[in-house]
């Protein structure tokens, strides 16, 4: 028997109900089919060098650290015990070189993995936000995070959050 309290799902509610039914609770909740005809939805849909593509496209060549973890560790990212250390490294350069570089090593058996955290999508892509506007968070500036199969250990986050 399960403690887990199931998650509320709302099929495409308008911003209205999002703003005065589903935002007052402060609990996790899915929307499901509210993205669905935006470009970046489209892509997504099409794989991951489809989305990569799409997004490395739109770029604007700023540098940003990703994260590498080794082989060993399996796609899970965290601090030791005593948060003065991690089993990551951080790795300078352009988004189109980390996906590009998330793709490959997604593919390869053993491979490192790599994620890109937290990346303010109005300095690095700029037109993606143009292009695929989120309907209840217009004036939430968006942010990217991305990789392959990557595991982050929990953590507080003080922000809302709307994945895709």
């Amino acid at each position: 028997m399960s403690d887990f309290t199931p998650i509320s799902e709302y099929i495409s509610p308008s911003p209205d109900d999002f703003h005065s039914k589903i935002r007052p609770l402060g609990q996790p909740a899915i929307l499901r089919q509210v993205c669905m005809d935006w470009p970046l939805i489209k892509k997504a849909k099409k794989g991951p060098a489809a989305l990569f593509s799409y997004l490395s496209a739109q770029e604007t060549g700023r540098e940003l650290q990703s994260l590498l973890a080794p082989p060993e560790v399996k796609g899970q990212f965290y601090y030791s015990e005593n948060f003065r250390t991690q089993n990551f490294e951080y790795v300078p350069q352009t988004l189109s070189a980390a996906l590009q570089d998330i793709l490959r090593e997604s593919a390869e058996i053993g491979a490192p993995s790599r994620y890109v955290q937290s990346v303010p999508m109005t300095d690095y892509m700029p037109s993606v936000i143009a292009e695929n506007v989120m309907p209840y968070l217009k004036d939430v500036a968006p942010r990217a995070w991305i990789g392959g199969e990557t595991t982050v250990q929990t953590h507080f986050d003080p922000s809302e959050n709307i994945a895709l």
